[in-house]
């Protein structure tokens, strides 16, 4: 689970680079650094929305009948050792869209863009150009 605080800056980026295994240590200071403020008794408490810490009731909603309603190119893109889009619900969802195409991003976790920024952007560059 995410901490909501830390102590020093180090502790920070230590969080990030443990929690996304394929990150560069560059860029994640850089998420480490933007990804938190200051607060009260001298710690750095994260920006994420108390929304995002709770429930998720967001989870809740069903996003099949809009999926399957889409009439366009969807591009599904899966981090390949994402711990919150499985093999098999990315693979539902490339069942029920109706022009869907699945790239699985070697070499990410959870944060695709700053694991592998190259392979995204390669994916995206060849989605855009069909």
């Amino acid at each position: 689970m995410d901490p909501r605080s830390y102590s020093t800056h180090v502790e920070s980026i230590a969080y990030v680079n443990d929690a996304n295994g394929f990150i560069d240590r560059g860029i994640a200071e850089i998420v480490a650094a933007h990804g938190v403020r200051p607060g009260k008794n001298g710690l750095l408490y994260t920006k994420h929305d108390d929304y995002f810490h709770g429930a998720r009731p967001h989870r809740s909603v069903d996003y099949w009948k809009a999926l399957e309603s889409l009439r366009l190119p969807l591009l599904i893109v899966r981090a390949e050792n994402s711990p919150h889009l499985s093999e098999s619900v990315a693979d539902r969802m490339l069942h029920v869209a109706h022009d869907g195409e699945l790239v699985v991003i070697p070499q990410t976790g959870h944060r695709i863009p700053t694991d592998n920024p190259e392979a995204l952007g390669e994916a995206l560059r060849e989605f855009l150009a069909r």
